[in-house]
């Protein structure tokens, strides 16, 4: 997965620019996009113990979940 579409798909997450994504930045995308999607269980099984999502975080999370 090239770097420039990881950091694509981070920013759409990363609306304020600040380098990381909250579970509540998540919920407000999602909201935008699907209403009936759980997205405490999302979040938390893909980023479990995490307040502040990264792009090192997210990065990992897509690169370790490719099939």
């Amino acid at each position: 997965m090239k770097v420039d579409n990881l950091k694509e798909a981070f920013s759409f997450f990363d609306r304020k620019g600040l380098g990381f994504f909250t579970l509540n930045d998540f919920k407000a995308i999602l909201c935008d996009q699907a209403s009936n999607v759980n997205h405490q269980n999302i979040v938390t099984e893909a980023f479990p113990g995490l307040l502040k999502i990264t792009f090192e975080d997210f990065r990992n999370f897509m690169v370790n979940t490719q099939a």
